[in-house]
């Protein structure tokens, strides 16, 4: 029984470990975007990531991800 509550504990922690580095992923994605010259980019590097956060379209964090 204690194997399986481990179990879940690893998932878990591995999975908010995946949502972390994504998220910083993104934001390094667009501020390195920016700095090699991109100019048509919509949203700041913290907005890139906070439309994860935020019931919207699905399309503005694929888009976001898309203008790269």
């Amino acid at each position: 029984m204690m194997g399986g509550v481990a179990a879940i504990l690893l998932i878990v922690l591995l999975y908010l470990l995946t949502i972390i580095v994504h998220c910083v992923w993104t934001n390094r994605m667009n501020k390195n975007a920016r700095a090699l010259g991109a100019r048509d980019m919509e949203h700041t590097p913290a907005w890139a990531v906070g439309y994860y956060f935020i019931p919207s379209p699905v399309e503005r964090p694929v888009g976001e991800l898309a203008r790269v």
